[in-house]
């Protein structure tokens, strides 16, 4: 290195020092591999069980095998668009593939905030795939009456998840002390997740516990359940997932003659669909669903919202009387 390019590499050190944007390069050479273990750990104690899960298959099938031995400090954007560009080629789907970037992401931040590294290099990718929504299937109050009647001893198990719209995983952790029949409210207070075979029990997804409502006739069976579980399985264990086309739900779903594919969860669309021609606002569909924002719940189900206009102004014009219009 010449004298001139040693004085203009150093008054760029000062300058970088002096402004606190100077990187120590041994710093840098912490690799991705050495640092992701304790962002996982730090992750545990920030979000539910089934979502610490997802991040920890992420790092440990897609994130460690290709960055693992990569230090920090020499991760380039260029690199991470080629790694985005292979899910993309395998047609992985953008939850997979952004999952993977931002557990990678999460690792580079940290990084950064550690000073081992100027920016991060996984943020604000030029190739990232758009989300593309699966189209939602919502049932009618009919179709969801077929259904619960075909659902056997799982009728009211189905008819709460159709009209309150709480998560499986809430549903199936409530007790009947759960029910409060005098204020007609049911209180989500735990959510019970599956994963790896084993029942965890947590608090729900939102990590805020809340109440919803359901009609009368639902809550007072429900109230009359004997204590424990109110949807408890065989054994009086927590109730497992149905999986196979031969579990109740797929019954439930020919007694009704309704899409063998369509997912319980659906019903969780249902439900918010119901809600808004009931007429509820988007602050009780937030309360309701368990969203962390008003901003969430409109990004969901908004377009469901502007078929509710019609009946909104329909109402109004009763309420002035046509001839005052």
């Amino acid at each position: 290195m010449r004298k001139r390019e040693a004085q203009a590499f150093l008054a760029r050190v000062q300058t970088e020092m002096r402004d606190g944007r100077y990187i120590d390069p041994q710093a840098g050479r912490a690799s991705v591999g050495e640092l992701g273990p304790a962002w996982l750990k730090r992750r545990r104690a920030g979000v539910n069980f089934s979502t610490w899960r997802t991040y920890e298959s992420a790092w440990r099938l897609h994130v460690e095998p290709r960055w693992g031995r990569v230090p920090v400090g020499v991760v380039r954007k260029d690199d991470v668009e080629d790694w985005i560009a292979e899910f993309v080629e395998l047609d992985a789907s953008h939850t997979q593939i952004d999952r993977n970037r931002s557990v990678l992401s999460g690792i580079l931040r940290e990084a950064v905030a550690a000073r081992r590294n100027a920016d991060n290099p996984a943020e604000n990718l030029s190739n990232m795939p758009r989300k593309t929504s699966r189209d939602m299937r919502i049932l009618t109050a009919a179709q969801l009456r077929a259904l619960a009647d075909g659902a056997g001893p799982h009728r009211d198990l189905v008819l709460t998840l159709g009209l309150t719209g709480i998560r499986w995983g809430e549903a199936v952790a409530l007790q009947t002390a759960h029910v409060d029949l005098v204020r007609r409210r049911i209180r989500i207070v735990e959510n019970a997740v599956e994963a790896g075979g084993q029942i965890l029990l947590g608090l729900p997804k939102s990590h805020e516990r809340r109440e919803v409502s359901a009609p009368l006739p639902l809550l007072e069976r429900l109230a009359e359940q004997p204590s424990g579980l109110l949807f408890p399985g065989s054994r009086g264990d927590f109730l497992r997932r149905p999986k196979n086309e031969r579990s109740w739900w797929a019954k439930a779903l020919r007694a009704a003659q309704l899409p063998s594919d369509l997912r319980r969860h659906e019903l969780r669309h249902t439900a918010a669909s119901l809600a808004i021609h009931a007429g509820a606002n988007v602050k009780v569909l937030q309360r309701m669903l368990g969203h962390a924002s008003a901003a969430m719940t409109l990004d969901r189900y908004g377009h469901l919202m502007d078929t509710a206009l019609d009946e909104v102004a329909d109402r109004m014009a009763v309420q002035m009387g046509s001839e005052a219009i």
